[in-house]
């Protein structure tokens, strides 16, 4: 449990961010510290009536992956066998094509949707929830 400050030190600039953790549907809240523009840590918060200032691994752990080497910091779309950079407009329009021809193939009853909405982002939950709705 990390309850102490984002700075250890205590003599760096760090704003702190409210946040929570979409990693699991507990919604625990959290403070995001950000220096220079990056995140450096994390804890929860105190007064947060979820985790009470508690995080668990996930919440913990989870923004080291922002800076990891290997993290996409944007869509690739498979073309010819090889995996292509693409636009999130090319992304999510090949996504929507794709689900509908599942639906006209095997109607509603072939796509699958988890409503835990503290595990979608902002993004996968616009394009999914019309398309399961709208047939």
């Amino acid at each position: 449990m990390q309850v102490g400050p984002l700075c250890p030190v205590g003599k760096c600039s760090v704003h702190d961010h409210l946040s929570d953790v979409t990693l699991s549907s507990n919604g625990c809240g959290l403070d995001i510290g950000v220096k220079d523009g990056k995140v450096v840590g994390v804890r929860g918060r105190a007064a947060d009536r979820v985790n009470h200032g508690r995080l668990g691994p996930k919440g913990l752990h989870a923004w080291k992956s922002l800076h990891h080497g290997d993290r996409l910091l944007y869509p690739q779309i498979r073309r010819n066998g090889k995996l292509e950079r693409a636009t999130w407009e090319e992304a999510m329009t090949l996504i929507v094509q794709r689900t509908r021809d599942v639906q006209r193939r095997l109607t509603n009853h072939g796509i699958g949707q988890s409503v835990l909405a503290a595990q979608l982002s902002a993004k996968s939950f616009q394009v999914s929830t019309p398309l399961v709705k709208s047939s």
